[in-house]
């Protein structure tokens, strides 16, 4: 599967897979909250992350021990209040220079 723009998947797509898929996420994919963690494991056999991927922590755990070390991608907990203070370890992004002109 490739995911260019934005996807969601619902648990009954995962019914229909024969073989794991390889999925290429450049965009947004969003994983319903009703697909389980050990059928997402099982059907896909390999993630490039290069965007963000929308999901619980089980399926984040599932879909991060398929994954190819790119580390380019985002992980986000979809159950997660907006707004929420980050993780302990988890940083955001940041300009350093904001506000700061030297000449």
């Amino acid at each position: 599967w490739r995911v260019d723009d934005e996807m969601s998947v619902a648990a009954s797509r995962f019914d229909f897979i024969d073989e794991p898929v390889t999925v290429v996420v450049t965009g947004e994919l969003y994983v319903d909250a009703d697909v389980e963690a050990a059928k997402l494991h099982a059907s896909i056999a390999r993630v490039h992350n290069f965007g963000e991927i929308y999901c619980t922590k089980e399926q984040m755990g599932a879909l991060q021990a398929r994954e190819i070390p790119t580390r380019k991608g985002e992980y986000i907990d979809s159950q997660a209040e907006p707004g929420a203070e980050p993780e302990p370890g988890e940083q955001f992004e940041r300009i350093g220079n904001a506000g700061t002109l030297r000449i």
